[in-house]
C-alpha cells in the first residue's frame, strides 16, 4: 500500500514481529477498591466465559455471526486525561466521528489527572447506562471500577492496563527495536559502517524504558554496538522536550564532536538534537538524527528534505480512538470485537511517507483506514482474540508483554 515510504515491520533476521503505539504512561498495577454493578443491569453469570491470562495470538475473525445483544442505550463514555492539548481535540475528534457512524451518543469527562474523580465518573456513567467506555485514566484504582461497568454488559476499553474488554497496549520495546533496525542499515548504507551513534532515551518514564533496550538489541543483532558512543537521559524536568535534546546533544558535541547519529527515544529530543547540530555547524549530508512517535513536527521535517532529522518510528494516533468508536457498535449488535488491539510502528524515512501518514491520519479518512482494517490490513492495527456480549466474560487478564510472542499468523503489513 505505501510502496517503500513506509516499510513493513518485516525484520531483517526473518521472525516477523510487530510493534505498537505509546499512547499513556502506565501505572503499577494493582487492585484497590470495589464498586458493585447497579442492580437490575445484566450478569455476566452463566455461559459468557471465563477469564484468561493466556495473550491472544489468533488474528480477531470479524465474520463470526452475531449473538446475544445487550441490553444497553447507545451511549458510550469517555474518560479523557489528555485536557485542553491539540491532542485531544484530535483523539476526541476521531471518537465522535466513529460514534456518529455507529449511532451512538458520546459522553465525555475530564478526572483532571484525578483517579478518585475519574472513579466517580465512572460509576455515573454506569447508573446512567452506556454501552461502551474508553477509559485513558491508568491507574491501578481504575481497575474495579472498570469491572464493574463490564459487569452491566458493557464494552470497556483502556490503554495498556487490563483487565477490560478490549485492551488497546503499547509494546514499547518494539519501537526502540525499530529506530535500532533503521540506524544499523543507516550505518551500512551511507557511513559506510563506521559511526558514531548517541541515544537519548526517556528512561525517567518507566513505561517508556523498553524503548531503550529494543534500540540496544538491534544493534547488538546487527553487530555494531559498539558504535554507541553515550547514552544520556533527560531529566524528569523539562523531560522528553525539544530543548532537551539541544541541552543534551550540545553536551554529547563537547566529548563527541565528530557524532554522526542522534538516535532518540521521542521526536522532540531527536528534533532538538537536530537544531542543536546545525548550530554547532555540525551536520553533513549524513548526519542524522532519529526518533519515535510520528509527530506533526517530525514529519515535516522528514517532508523538508533538509533537515538531519530523516525518519520516525511512527503511529496511526488518531486510529486508537476511532477504532474503539466503531466497534462499540459492533459490541451492541452482538458482534465480536478484538480481545487485544496492537498499534503498529511504521517507520517513516521519506516525504512521500510522511504525506501518506498524515493523509491516512486526517479525520476524512479514517473510514477508510477503519474498513481496511476489518478486512485485514494489519498496517497501523492487529487485532488479537475475540470477545463479543455473549462471551463477554472471556476477556484477557494479563498484563501487555515486553515484546509480542509470536502469533499463530503472519500479519498483513503494506509491503515494502
Amino acid at each position: 500500500m505505501f510502496g517503500s515510504t513506509i516499510r513493513s515491520d518485516r525484520r531483517t533476521r526473518g521472525a516477523w514481529r510487530t510493534s505498537a503505539i505509546a499512547i499513556t504512561a502506565a501505572a503499577a498495577f494493582a487492585l484497590a477498591g470495589c464498586t458493585d454493578a447497579p442492580s437490575g443491569e445484566t450478569s455476566t453469570a452463566g455461559d459468557a466465559g471465563t477469564p484468561s491470562t493466556t495473550f491472544p495470538v489468533d488474528r480477531w475473525d470479524p465474520e463470526v455471526a452475531a449473538a446475544e445483544k445487550p441490553d444497553l442505550p447507545p451511549r458510550i463514555g469517555f474518560i479523557n486525561t489528555f485536557g485542553a492539548s491539540s491532542l485531544s481535540g484530535a483523539f476526541q475528534a476521531a471518537l465522535a466521528s466513529a460514534a456518529e457512524t455507529e449511532g451512538l451518543e458520546v459522553i465525555t469527562t475530564d478526572p483532571k489527572g484525578d483517579s478518585s474523580k475519574a472513579i466517580q465518573q465512572v460509576n455515573q456513567l454506569v447508573q446512567r447506562g452506556i454501552i461502551g467506555l474508553l477509559d485513558t485514566q491508568i491507574a491501578p484504582e481504575m481497575v474495579d471500577p472498570n469491572l464493574a461497568a463490564m459487569e452491566t454488559g458493557a464494552m470497556v476499553a483502556q490503554f495498556n492496563q487490563g483487565p477490560v474488554t478490549t485492551m488497546l497496549s503499547s509494546i514499547q520495546y518494539e519501537g526502540g527495536y525499530r529506530v535500532g533496525e533503521y540506524v544499523a542499515g543507516y550505518v551500512e548504507d551511507k557511513l559506510g559502517g563506521d559511526a558514531q551513534i548517541a541515544w537519548i532515551s526517556q528512561d525517567f518514564n518507566f513505561s517508556l524504558k523498553p524503548r531503550t533496550q529494543g534500540f540496544k538489541d538491534a544493534l547488538e543483532e546487527a553487530g555494531i554496538s559498539d558504535l554507541l558512543v553515550t547514552e544520556v537521559t533527560p531529566p524528569t524536568t523539562p523531560g522528553a522536550t525539544q530543548e532537551a535534546g539541544i541541552s543534551i546533544t550540545n553536551t554529547i558535541l563537547e566529548q563527541y564532536p565528530e557524532i554522526d547519529i542522534v538516535a532518540a527515544s521521542g521526536d522532540d529530543l531527536a528534533l532538538g538534537a537536530a537544531t542543536a547540530l546545525e548550530t554547532a555547524g555540525k551536520v553533513t549530508p549524513t548526519t542524522l538524527t532519529v526518533g519515535i512517535d510520528g509527530t506533526d513536527p517530525g514529519l515535516e521535517a522528514i517532508k523538508s528534505g533538509t533537515s538531519p532529522f530523516k525518519a520516525t518510528a511512527a503511529v496511526n494516533f488518531p486510529l486508537a480512538a476511532y477504532i474503539p468508536g466503531r466497534l462499540f457498535g459492533r459490541w451492541a449488535d452482538g458482534l465480536t470485537v478484538p480481545q487485544y488491539l496492537v498499534y503498529n510502528y511504521a517507520l517513516i524515512d521519506s516525504p512521500e511517507g510522511a504525506e501518506r501518514l498524515q493523509r491516512d491520519t486526517a479525520l476524512e479518512e479514517l473510514p477508510r483506514v477503519y474498513d481496511a482494517f476489518v478486512a485485514g490490513d494489519d498496517t497501523y492495527v492487529t487485532p488479537l482474540g475475540a470477545i463479543s456480549y455473549a462471551t463477554r466474560n472471556a476477556y484477557y487478564d494479563g498484563t501487555v508483554p515486553d515484546k509480542l510472542p509470536e502469533l499463530s499468523f503472519t500479519p498483513n503489513i503494506a509491503a515494502e
